[in-house]
């Protein structure tokens, strides 16, 4: 069970929600040409819903950690599709404004790390109750997702020859999250 500070805060987060899915929708972000896959529909707030419930009572007890990953979320969900650093812009700008405006936050409280990861592999893969959490040290990260393939090699005889660096295990966390 959450603590009442995220009970109270679950409303005003759906609430920023739709704020920004109609802002996504209305804004700058419409399919054109070359970006014709800038197509969202409700579906879309569903996905949000389904990362937020995700979050574990233990990792989230405070209104700023569902903050930050409601933004992860909205930039999983809305972010991933956006093809130029103009329109992330324009999202990042859209995301900060509503956090700081509904919560009263710092822009520094809820990007707290180089990057906002959320993932629950860190604690290993035969975990049980896996933690979807975020993950603040993304050197640890670099270094979990190298442990995970070199243990996937030492397994196989056709070994994946990869480099790993910060950009590649952000898209596997990206890619773990979709799986999941």
């Amino acid at each position: 069970m959450f603590n009442d500070p995220i009970k109270d805060a679950v409303t005003p987060v759906v609430e920023m929600t739709l704020r920004v899915y109609d802002q996504v929708l209305n804004g700058p972000l419409k399919p054109t040409p070359n970006k014709s896959h800038y197509t969202f529909n409700l579906r879309d707030i569903s996905r949000i819903a389904q990362g937020l419930c995700l979050a574990d009572r233990r990792m989230c007890s405070e209104p700023v950690h569902l903050v930050r990953l409601w933004v992860h979320e909205n930039k999983r969900v809305f972010g991933d599709r956006l093809i130029d650093d103009i329109d992330r812009g324009w999202l990042d700008k859209v995301l900060t404004q509503e956090a700081v405006s509904t919560f009263k936050l710092a822009t520094d409280d809820i990007f707290n790390a180089k990057r906002l990861v959320f993932g629950d592999y860190m604690d290993g893969i035969d975990v049980d109750t896996r933690t979807y959490k975020q993950i603040t040290d993304v050197q640890v990260l670099v270094n979990k997702v190298i442990e995970y393939l070199d243990e996937y090699n030492s397994s196989v005889k056709n070994q994946m020859k990869l480099v790993m660096f910060l950009d590649a295990c952000d898209h596997v966390s990206r890619i773990s999250r979709i799986i999941r």
